[in-house]
């Protein structure tokens, strides 16, 4: 089962997504590590978001998810992806079409014959279309700035 957290940022979808995925016991898939990760990669290899060789650098990027967290070439990327500097970075490759749709692959394939719960942009209508629950989470500009400050 997949259930789909879609909204814009600062409405509390992660927060949302752990609780949940710690009460229906499911697994949880965080889309924006799997875009830092990008970014944090493609940053390293000096391609920015608008280059025409992210698609294949992003297909060819050794990418797994194990216990809910992301591993490059075999190993957590886990704080190196939550500088200050990933989140905006992060934004900007993940506005790439390139970018998008290599790693819908990527996130279709993490979810294969198991629960999971998954957060991100686009997940309900683009990446998991066909999920049985789909939430759209909202919150007002001043909750949102706020978590986000």
């Amino acid at each position: 089962m997949i259930i789909a957290i879609d909204g814009p940022a600062g409405a509390g979808k992660s927060t949302v997504t752990s609780v949940l995925a710690k009460e229906l016991r499911f697994f949880r898939l965080d889309t924006g590590a799997i875009y830092r990760t990008v970014a944090y990669a493609a940053h390293r290899a000096n391609l920015s978001a608008s280059d025409p060789r992210i698609e294949p650098f992003v297909k060819a990027l050794a990418l797994t998810l194990r216990d809910g967290e992301v591993h490059l070439d075999g190993a957590p990327v886990g704080d190196l992806i939550r500088t200050p500097e990933m989140g905006p970075m992060a934004s900007k490759y993940s506005a790439s079409p390139y970018v998008r749709g290599a790693l819908l692959v990527v996130q279709r394939n993490a979810v294969m014959g198991q629960d999971f719960i998954v957060d991100g942009r686009d997940i309900g209508t683009v990446v998991f279309p066909d999920a049985p629950v789909k939430i759209f989470l909202t919150a007002s500009v001043d909750a949102r700035a706020k978590r986000r400050w």
